[in-house]
């Protein structure tokens, strides 16, 4: 991706990803 995130910031991306994912089915 391109994109430097610490492991914070990255498990942060990832349960927002999720949340919004879930939201669409």
């Amino acid at each position: 991706l391109g994109i430097e995130l610490d492991g914070k910031e990255l498990d942060d991306v990832f349960w927002r990803f999720k949340t919004v994912a879930e939201k669409k089915k």
